[in-house]
């Protein structure tokens, strides 16, 4: 079983240890990165929020509307 890597455009063979650990350490870096898009979309929502802002635009057809008094 071979594994193609279109970004690479590169075929991996697992059963050799040269790529097999290139395609862990990809994963590895893939894996982290996205726990820091996570923390970082996470701590955004929260400062957010804590401002009174929306969490995000309004859906197609709506539109935000505001207390006038507040």
């Amino acid at each position: 079983m071979y594994i193609w890597v279109n970004i690479h455009q590169r075929l991996y063979d697992p059963a050799n240890y040269r790529d097999r650990k290139d395609l862990l350490e990809d994963a590895l870096e893939s894996e982290a990165e996205s726990a820091k898009t996570s923390h970082r979309t996470k701590r955004t929502s929260t400062a957010s929020a804590a401002l009174g802002r929306p969490h995000g635009p309004a859906p197609f057809g709506y539109r935000r509307q505001y207390d006038p008094h507040r």
